[in-house]
């Protein structure tokens, strides 16, 4: 439960972000997947993995097949 009324954890915002933004999507997990092999980074990448996996809608990155 939050505390104060009317405000949001940084991580629900970032979630909200990334479930309306694909392109926002789609560079986080650029850089988390660049991320995940600097042993200093690599916490920080699991924590934008987590984030995006909560968020969902994965989806739209799939690029769509040509119709034959």
């Amino acid at each position: 439960m939050n505390p104060l009324k009317g405000t949001i954890s940084h991580h629900d915002a970032e979630v909200v972000e990334l479930r309306t933004d694909p392109g926002l999507t789609a560079a986080y997990l650029k850089v988390a997947a660049k991320s995940l092999g600097d042993p200093d980074n690599h916490a920080a990448a699991l924590l934008a993995l987590q984030a995006v996996t909560e968020a969902g809608n994965l989806f739209h990155l799939i690029p769509a097949r040509p119709k034959t």
